[in-house]
């Protein structure tokens, strides 16, 4: 997924789920804690790596699992540790809201593209380099 940001407020990149039913996930760029976040089982998992983008600069971002492990990449580059958590990601039948939390609130201001959701592969586990796509705004 790739992204640049035109504030630095809080918002929803890619989520799912509803929290009344706790089968949800969101992953979150926390402005508050400069923080790259991945949440699920109605945030009773939160994973998060310390981020400072710039705004108005293009950024591929993922993050990926690989059995228990959580990594979280910028650009191809892992930021932080990596992160060990075995709770499973509930499966649900919810609509996938981009760029606003799954309730519609808290929106991106700026820009989502290419945005990619990959189940049952990590497609990266070690540094590595972006694919090279256009970064045309969606």
């Amino acid at each position: 997924t790739r992204i640049r940001l035109a504030a630095d407020t809080s918002a929803g990149l890619v989520c799912a789920g509803s929290s009344l039913d706790g089968d949800n996930w969101c992953l979150i760029y926390n402005a508050a804690l400069s923080a790259l976040r991945f949440l699920h089982t109605d945030a009773s998992v939160v994973l998060d790596q310390t981020w400072n983008p710039s705004l108005n600069t293009w950024y591929h971002i993922a993050i990926v699992r690989s059995g228990n492990s959580w990594y979280h990449f910028v650009d191809g580059v892992q930021i932080g540790s990596t992160l060990t958590d075995a709770t499973s990601v509930q499966a649900n039948n919810a609509t996938v809201a981009i760029g606003a939390f799954n309730d519609g609130q808290t929106s991106l201001n700026g820009h989502l593209a290419s945005v990619r959701i990959k189940k049952g592969e990590a497609l990266w586990t070690a540094n590595f380099t972006p694919p090279s796509l256009p970064l045309t705004p969606c």
